[in-house]
């Protein structure tokens, strides 16, 4: 899941949607003003919310008629700290002096 949810961040539109439910989280968005206030047309961005969906790093709910939208924070969360982990401590001999401390994050709220 890991290559799948860097692949999709590594598309600079895609990380923009993502940036932007990260910035707004917990508050869901619709995906009109998603797509207003990125300049993103309405089927180019429905592209781009389904492969974010598909790599686990959102999540959709309906509110009656509207879709909206929310970052998984906690899949964000173990994203960055793999990486933190893969790069500086695994395999032996990696230079953990040169890594920061274990992240901490705050705790995703309940739904």
């Amino acid at each position: 899941m890991i290559p799948n949810q860097l692949t999709c961040l590594g598309h600079p539109q895609r990380l923009a949607v993502f940036r932007m439910l990260m910035r707004c989280y917990p508050e869901a968005a619709p995906a009109g003003e998603i797509a207003a206030k990125l300049d993103i047309k309405a089927s180019t961005l429905s592209v781009y919310l389904s492969a974010l969906r598909t790599a686990g790093l959102i999540e959709q709910a309906r509110v009656g008629t509207s879709l909206r939208y929310t970052a998984r924070v906690k899949t964000a969360q173990d994203l960055v700290q793999f990486l933190f982990d893969e790069c500086c401590t695994a395999g032996g001999g990696a230079n953990e002096s040169a890594c920061l401390p274990p992240l901490c994050f705050p705790t995703e709220t309940a739904k």
